[in-house]
């Protein structure tokens, strides 16, 4: 549902860009032509306080009558600019019974124009225009030019269409000469050439020695389905994948685009991480550590596990399901143990602690954070694994004394516990092992899990799904205030 605001920006910007309904909807892709033209009706009838922009260059032309020399070089830029000649003539008001006249109209003022920067450039002289011609009998008398002197015009302007073509090429440094470009960079080029210098279609594929069916297939898809050039998605993309610390791939990194207000669709984002050599961290650790210190005591039924076998890592609420773990990080001069407990309802870490000691206090205090976090009358089941910590006198009394129902995976069966699992391996792919392989102190360590574990709840953009399918990516803290969950 649009508003009356972006209802009349519409009709306006349509108007002022010289477009019809439905070239507006396949420049846009929204609204629909349907909506656009109800929209116009609306303004010209007075519903809609649209009013219709005065555009540069812009004429009322009456029939035979000369246009104005602003309304010729609004034309000429224009087209320059790549806007097509019937656009063109929308625009400026260029209107004529017959549509092909407007575009003729057009194509000899840019020829015209052409012609003039061939002499300002070289100071040779050109053949003159018809109208020129007809000026005075002096042109009319003149002697028809030899055969030597044609073709010394067609060799100056093949060196023209040569000096062009390099110029550009000196604008890359890594295109020697037109044969190492690709197609599509020929087709680009080509494009450039007949804005700028108002080249014919036949004199370019000539020139670059492509076929014309190739040219119209490279054509139809030089524009950027980004809406921005090459050049300004790809610092786009680099500034939103150096923002978030080269940690998000490109499903992220498109919701981050979009969300900017950046047209990102996956595919273009994809090439674009391609072409500046931007990889997502994704490493392995050299080892696994392992808490199971033995049956220290009895061990508690798996309460996420169904009569099927299959477990339900899920909570309708917050604080209705707690996982917990210790994982080991190597730093260069000792060890790091980060401990957390990890909500079901978003996977929202509650809780975290970091130590060199993967000792009892670490596991402890870990739960103690997590139970200050508790409203009066709730009483989540807390999962872990099978290891020491969490079958130690001192846990089993914090977890009696707040009321927390204890669960523990099978023995051997370490899936039983893989969200909680799956969030250091997440951390560990975006950040830590990076740190690792780096060389990263302790310290630093410690440091980075205070920075990774706040951004990762209120600054990290998850993907979250409703009946199977995914909706939408928002950050933890975000969803829950949408929610209401939270203050």
């Amino acid at each position: 549902m649009y508003t009356e605001r972006e209802r009349v920006r519409y009709v306006e910007t349509m108007w002022a860009e010289g477009l019809t309904p439905r070239a507006a909807e396949r420049k846009w892709g929204r609204p629909s032509r349907t909506a656009l033209s109800e929209w116009a009706r609306q303004a010209e009838r007075g519903e809609l306080p649209a009013e219709r922009p005065r555009v540069n260059g812009q004429v009322d032309h009456a029939p035979h009558a000369r246009y104005p020399q602003g309304t010729v070089d609004e034309a000429v830029r224009l087209y320059k600019l790549g806007e097509k000649r019937a656009h063109i003539a929308r625009r400026l008001g260029i209107t004529d019974a017959r549509v092909i006249t407007d575009a003729r109209v057009i194509t000899g003022w840019v020829r015209k124009d052409r012609k003039r920067a061939i002499v300002s450039e070289t100071g040779a002289s050109v053949a003159p225009d018809k109208d020129t011609q007809k000026a005075g009998p002096s042109m009319m008398e003149a002697k028809e030019p030899d055969d030597g002197a044609a073709e010394l015009r067609a060799e100056l302007e093949e060196a023209l269409l040569e000096v062009s073509v390099y110029k550009e090429l000196m604008r890359d440094p890594k295109a020697a000469s037109p044969e190492s470009l690709s197609k599509r960079r020929l087709v680009g080029l080509g494009e450039k050439l007949r804005r700028d210098f108002g080249y014919s279609l036949a004199r370019i594929l000539t020139f670059l020695g492509i076929s014309k069916s190739t040219y119209h297939y490279h054509r139809a898809r030089l524009d950027s389905p980004s809406g921005m050039p090459d050049e300004d998605f790809d610092r786009a993309v680099t500034k939103a994948f150096s923002k978030n610390r080269g940690i998000y791939g490109y499903r992220r990194l498109k919701a981050q685009l979009e969300g900017e207000g950046v047209r990102a669709p996956e595919r273009k984002v994809r090439e674009a991480m391609a072409r500046l050599g931007l990889v997502a961290r994704c490493s392995r650790s050299e080892k696994k550590w392992s808490s199971y210190a033995g049956e220290a005591s009895d061990a508690p039924d798996n309460l996420l596990l169904d009569e099927r076998g299959r477990h339900a890592f899920v909570a309708d609420a917050p604080n209705e399901v707690w996982l917990t773990d210790i994982t080991e990080m190597k730093g260069r001069d000792d060890k790091c143990y980060l401990s957390a407990i990890v909500d079901c309802f978003d996977g929202k870490a509650v809780a975290w602690r970091a130590s060199k000691s993967p000792d009892a206090a670490l596991a402890n205090d870990t739960l103690r954070d997590a139970i200050a976090t508790l409203r009066d009358g709730q009483r989540p089941i807390i999962h872990s694994d099978r290891g020491g910590h969490y079958r130690w006198r001192e846990w089993i009394a914090l977890c009696e004394e707040a009321g927390l129902v204890r669960s523990m995976s099978r023995k051997g069966h370490s899936p039983d516990n893989a969200a909680c699992e799956g969030f250091f391996g997440r951390a560990k792919v975006e950040l830590f092992h990076s740190l690792v392989r780096a060389g990263a102190s302790v310290a630093e360590l410690f440091e980075a899990v205070e920075h990774y574990v706040p951004w990762y709840n209120d600054g990290r953009l998850k993907a979250f799904k409703a009946n199977g399918k995914k909706t939408s990516y928002e950050t933890i803290e975000g969803r829950r205030k949408r929610l209401g969950l939270t203050a």
